[in-house]
Parts: C-alpha cells; sequence; structure tokens
C-alpha cells in the first residue's frame, strides 16, 4: 500500500504542477505494477511519472521520520481538477486527508519507505528504488517465495 500511495501521489503532484494547478484525471500518466514470479522469489515493480527524487532527498529516504510532504503547503490538499471534474482528486479520490487534516494522515510522516524495506528484509528480500531525477521512480520489491512447508503453522 505505501509504495503505491508514494507513487500515485507523485504522478499526481508531478502533473498538476506541469499544468499549474490545474489538471484532469485523464491527462494523468499511468502508475505501472508489473508482478514477476521466479522460482525462489517474487518481484514487484512500480513505476511512476511522478518526477522523481532531487538529489539531495534521495540521500535521506531511508531514514526514519524523514518525509518530503510539505504540511505548510497542503501538498494535495486545495488543488482543483479541470472543470467539470468531479472529487478532490483522480477519479474523484478525497485527498483532503492527506495532509494538513490532524483527523487522517495519509502522508507525511516519514515512516513509510524505511518500515516498507524493514518488512521486506525481515522476510528475506528487499526494497530498492532508481531515481531519474526529472521523471519518476521505479520501485522494486523483492520477497522470497515462502514455500508452504517453510511457514510455520502453529
Amino acid at each position: 500500500f505505501e509504495l503505491m500511495k508514494n507513487a500515485m501521489r507523485a504522478t499526481v503532484e508531478q502533473a498538476i504542477r506541469r499544468r499549474r494547478g490545474r489538471t484532469s484525471r485523464h491527462e494523468m500518466p499511468p502508475v505501472i505494477v508489473k508482478i514477476c514470479r521466479g522460482k525462489s522469489d517474487v518481484t514487484v515493480k512500480i513505476t511512476d511519472e511522478g518526477g522523481g527524487i532531487n538529489e539531495a532527498e534521495e540521500k535521506k529516504i531511508w531514514n526514519y521520520g524523514y518525509t518530503t510532504v510539505d504540511e505548510k503547503d497542503g501538498s494535495l490538499t486545495g488543488l482543483s481538477l479541470a472543470d467539470g471534474e468531479q472529487g478532490g482528486g483522480p477519479g474523484g479520490m478525497d485527498f483532503s486527508g492527506a495532509v494538513g487534516n490532524s483527523q487522517s494522515k495519509m502522508a507525511g510522516l516519514g515512516f513509510g519507505l524505511p518500515l516498507s524495506r524493514l518488512h521486506a528484509r525481515y522476510f528475506g528480500g528487499d526494497l530498492r528504488l532508481v531515481n531519474v531525477n526529472g521523471y519518476g521512480v521505479d520501485v522494486y520489491l523483492d520477497l522470497k517465495n515462502l514455500q508452504d512447508e517453510e511457514v510455520a503453522t502453529s
């Protein structure tokens, strides 16, 4: 969930920046997910066109508590779609709880990526990012293909 949320958030924000604050859900580039199963592992690749991560931030993304969300700016809150579009986000999704709303915070705590990588490594896998600054990010989530006999059923 965390990896998809990051990719979708970056894609929406980048599309809005490119169109000076107004965009349509029909103008959003896709977030592409590929799932590849090998004999001993499964790799999930998530590709976005969210602008990538600048060099200064890329060095910090694995630090607990580090976030790229600007709470003063409100990030996705208050962004508008093109005339005739419904909802606060693509497909009518409501991002009002994403940032700046103390009731429900979906982004900006700075624990998503480090915890996702920790969980992957705990189960014998890993989480890697390939960043193309100015374009987007490819995320590779590698997980061991646990066999039935390897899973404890007690």
